[in-house]
């Protein structure tokens, strides 16, 4: 494997880890409730892990976060598929070489943009 498609794989790898990261942080925030009436937390939280400010501040983490991952993938996209295109191969035998390679690179690019959309 190419030290090219070694990395975009890394790439792909690490961005994955960082979706599904977020998708726990969402998944937390779903589960909190902002406590502003001195009453107990129905999440279970202590009240201050549930306070207006703790589940602003997470959205607004969770917003930034989902919009770098956004960048990410669009870069890492371009990135697959100009390593991957005809005109980036010199012979013929390089090109089916990379071709399942780079198909499964962009399978994997898809998959995480389906994983973005759920998230927003």
């Amino acid at each position: 494997m190419s030290s090219e498609f070694a990395s975009l794989q890394n790439r792909l790898q690490d961005l994955n880890e960082s979706i599904q990261q977020t998708i726990s942080l969402i998944q937390h925030l779903a589960k909190l409730q902002p406590q502003t009436n001195g009453l107990e937390p129905t999440d279970g939280l202590p009240a201050a892990d549930s306070s207006l400010e703790t589940v602003t501040d997470l959205s607004a983490e969770i917003h930034d976060v989902l919009k770098q991952q956004e960048e990410d993938l669009a870069l890492l996209k371009q990135d697959v598929d100009d390593e991957t295109t005809p005109q980036g191969f010199g012979l013929g035998a390089r090109r089916g070489h990379y071709s399942d390679k780079g198909n499964a690179l962009g399978e994997g690019c898809e998959a995480l943009a389906e994983d973005l959309k759920r998230c927003v």
